[in-house]
């Protein structure tokens, strides 16, 4: 069925790369390229804009559709500002020119399409490299926040190129940026969640640093949770520079550092990892948190096979929590037996999970069926090296049922490609695939790099 939405459509061309081939050499002009599409991509997703394709050196991109966060057009502006600004902090010198058009979009199934589509690409061909050029409809729903230069062109299209949005008064700005998040605020009260990016945006450009660092936080743990992790470190760095301008709180900059340094960690990116968490503890104002922190860092130094500093960081973590809960010293010992199992000792490890489980009881709530879900997958990794395969399986599927319980599709990534060793060796190759293709498919959505090349 056929459905017609407004809708603006912003197209980025790159241009330098062939200059750059013969300097860099094919294989590092490939990773440039994709760090560049990487970080564009990033941006237009953190504006609520959707990547429709990618061209070549041109990137298309559509905000308003699938969803629509209410000023669709600027969003899209603010994206092009965003990626213009991104592109001259690269390595290596490239440009930029980009296209913007709003109009009518028709959805068919998978199909967009619509005059506004071909008006943003010639748009974009004619602007010269580093500026703007926008549509009439465009700009007239943007003549109130930004300032333009009206020109014409050879498409007889009339366009429009931003020129002085950093030159209006800051008064000025900051007063529009308020009035454009309290506007969101009164007309979507009843589904925040979904500009909470947005309101972020906006709100740090004002004076109300407090409602920025809080929807800036909330912005970055939504991206967290949908597996954007590069937009997840943009808005937590931002949330932090929020932070040192204002003296911002010492537990708000210990949660932020946590949240990089985990995104970091999941990702594959250790040693910035490491720096994020120990900048944490810095921050850490009771035995409690270091203690947390503690834990954090150590399982990190397990992730690169630092297996003694890992053993001795847990251990500084036990000494601090004193008293705490037993789920807390759970999570540490399971820390401590996973790199018994990594370092060959299975009956240590093995003895040290299952006395856990027990203290553990039931697995009734999230902390401990996080835990049950990582110590049954370690009892069957043991199983499995001991040549107890049958019941190697029977723990990687209960590790299984919790991770599907707690939705953690990380997890399942891991157990997945756990299982396939099991089918592998008793020669069931298609089913082996098939937990391989299901792993791959879920590592893919959560960004694990790591995960991937296993």
């Amino acid at each position: 069925m056929k459905e017609k939405r407004l809708a603006t459509i912003l197209y980025a061309d790159l241009t330098g790369f062939t200059s750059l081939t013969s300097k860099l050499g094919p294989e590092k002009i490939t990773e440039f390229i994709n760090e560049c599409f990487s970080n564009i991509d990033a941006i237009i997703n953190s504006y609520g804009g959707c990547v429709m394709r990618h061209e070549g050196d041109r990137v298309m991109a559509i905000f308003g559709y699938p969803k629509s966060s209410g000023n669709d057009s600027y969003c899209g502006i603010m994206s092009a500002i965003k990626i213009r600004q991104s592109i001259k902090n690269l390595t290596h010198p490239v440009g930029v020119h980009i296209g913007i058009a709003s109009g009518v979009i028709f959805c068919d199934e998978d199909n967009i399409y619509g005059q506004v589509i071909d008006t943003a690409s010639m748009i974009e061909e004619s602007a010269p490299v580093g500026e703007i050029y926008v549509d009439t409809n465009c700009f007239e729903l943007n003549k109130n926040f930004f300032e333009f230069e009206k020109i014409s062109n050879s498409f007889n299209h009339t366009v429009v190129r931003e020129v002085i949005y950093s030159g209006l008064p800051e008064k000025r700005r900051r007063t529009l940026h308020q009035i454009c998040a309290q506007t969101i605020e009164e007309i979507y009260k009843d589904r925040l969640v979904e500009f909470y990016e947005l309101l972020f945006e906006h709100y740090s450009k004002t004076d109300k640093y407090e409602k920025a660092i809080d929807y800036g936080l909330k912005a970055g743990e939504n991206a967290r949770k949908r597996y954007a992790n590069e937009d997840a470190i943009l808005i937590y760095s931002e949330v932090l520079k929020l932070l040192d301008a204002t003296d911002g709180k010492s537990v708000i900059k210990k949660q932020v550092f946590e949240a990089l340094g985990q995104i970091h960690s999941g990702i594959g990116r250790n040693q910035k990892a490491d720096e994020f968490y120990k900048k944490a503890l810095e921050f850490c104002s009771s035995p409690d948190e270091e203690a947390r922190c503690y834990q954090l860092i150590a399982s990190n130094y397990e992730r690169v096979s630092d297996y003694d500093r890992a053993i001795a960081t847990y251990s500084k973590a036990l000494e601090k929590m004193g008293d705490a809960e037993e789920t807390e010293k759970a999570a540490v010992n399971v820390g401590i037996a996973w790199i018994y199992y990594l370092q060959g000792s299975f009956d240590k490890a093995e003895e040290m999970l299952k006395e856990t489980l027990s203290r553990l009881g039931e697995l009734s709530d999230i902390k401990k069926r996080n835990l049950g879900a990582r110590i049954y997958n370690i009892l069957a990794a043991i199983y499995s090296h001991q040549g107890k395969k049958e019941g190697a399986y029977a723990y990687y599927n209960k590790s299984l049922k919790l991770y599907k319980i707690l939705n953690d599709i990380s997890g399942q990534s891991v157990i997945y490609n756990n299982i396939n060793s099991y089918f592998s060796h008793k020669g069931d190759y298609n089913t082996a695939l098939e937990y391989l293709e299901r792993s791959l498919e879920l590592a893919k959505k959560t960004g694990n790099m790591l995960s991937q090349a296993i």
